[in-house]
């Protein structure tokens, strides 16, 4: 056995994961990632990245989750929404996400973005007052840029 630096919470996922970027992305609940980002693109108007699902499908592969729901169903409007989220353990596993340069960066781009960056791990999202006009590529070389792993 070796020790885990989460503590050892089964299937938190942060243990998985090697390298920079996303290697694999999720599809609803089928798919493969496991490198530092989970990628999960969720089509089911919204009912897991609503709450914690999406998450907890990536973090079952990677310490930061970069989820996308294209038809999010939201107040008087179905579209793109997207989250980004560190696993509370993260920093344990030496993964720090810079929510802060990635809500400078993004917020250039489209206004409204925010979430909680203060507690152990993170969340923030694109606006709840309409569908992001981001596409995936561009959310997610902005997680990449804001995803610091010691030694790369």
């Amino acid at each position: 056995c070796r020790p885990w630096p989460c503590g050892g919470m089964p299937g938190c996922g942060i243990c998985a994961g090697s390298g920079r970027g996303p290697t694999g992305s999720w599809s609803g609940l089928a798919g493969e990632a496991t490198g530092d980002i989970a990628v999960v693109r969720l089509d089911n108007q919204g009912k897991l990245s609503r709450g914690r699902g999406a998450c907890a499908i990536g973090y079952k592969f990677a310490p930061i989750v970069f989820a996308v729901c294209e038809d999010f169903a939201g107040r008087c409007w179905t579209g793109r929404k997207f989250t980004v989220a560190a696993h509370p353990g993260a920093r344990l596993a030496g993964y720090e996400m810079d929510f802060r340069a990635f809500l400078s960066e993004i917020s250039k781009l489209e206004a409204g973005w925010g979430g909680n960056i203060n507690g152990p791990g993170g969340i923030v999202g694109s606006p709840m007052a309409g569908p992001s006009s981001l596409s995936p590529e561009i959310v997610l070389a902005a997680v990449q840029r804001a995803l610091l792993v010691p030694g790369i």
